[in-house]
C-alpha cells in the first residue's frame, strides 16, 4: 500500500443508518472469525453473472488484520466510529453533502439532506428490518467491489 492520504469524509450518517451499522456489525461478530474492527464505506461497481452492472453505496467491516494493511490515517474516527473511506476522486463527490440513510425497501443509500433538517433520533427499526439484516449475507455487501480507479492505495 502507499502512502497516500484518504479523501475526508464529506457526508453523514442518519440515526436509522447508524443504528442499521450496528446491528449489522453484531451480525459480522457473530458470524466472522475476526470482529469488525473498523466500517467500510465505500462506492461499489457491481458486477452480477448476468453482465450487467450497477453501481451503489456499500457498507462493509474490517477485522483488525485487515487494517493492519492500511496506513494508520486511513482510518478515520466519524460519528463515534472507526471509518475507512473507500473511495477515489472519481467517486468522491457522490458523497458530498449527502446522508447516508437505511431503510427496508432500500437498504443504505445516499440521499440529500431535507431543507432545514437536523438529524433525530432514530426510530427503532421495525422487525421486519432487522430480519433482513440478519438474514443478509453479509459476504454479499462487498461482493463485487471493484477499485474504480488505479490511484486508490491496493490492499
Amino acid at each position: 500500500m502507499t502512502n497516500a492520504s484518504p479523501l475526508p469524509i464529506n457526508f453523514q450518517f442518519s440515526p436509522e443508518a447508524l443504528e442499521a451499522i450496528a446491528l449489522l456489525r453484531r451480525e459480522w461478530d457473530a458470524q466472522s472469525s475476526e470482529p469488525a474492527a473498523a466500517v467500510m464505506v465505500g462506492w461499489g461497481v457491481v458486477m452480477p453473472n448476468n453482465g450487467a452492472s450497477f453501481e451503489r453505496l456499500i457498507i462493509s467491516f474490517y477485522g483488525q488484520s485487515e487494517l493492519e494493511s492500511f496506513p494508520p490515517a486511513f482510518v478515520q474516527n466519524f460519528a463515534g466510529l472507526p471509518i475507512v473511506f473507500f473511495t477515489t476522486e472519481r467517486y468522491h463527490e457522490k458523497f458530498a453533502g449527502k446522508i447516508i440513510d437505511f431503510s427496508e425497501d432500500q437498504w443504505f443509500f445516499l440521499r440529500d439532506p431535507l431543507p432545514n433538517e437536523t438529524l433525530r433520533s432514530a426510530s427503532p427499526l421495525t422487525a421486519n428490518a432487522r430480519r433482513l439484516i440478519k438474514a443478509a449475507h453479509l459476504g454479499r455487501l462487498t461482493e463485487g467491489l471493484q477499485a474504480a480507479n488505479d490511484d486508490f492505495p491496493a490492499r
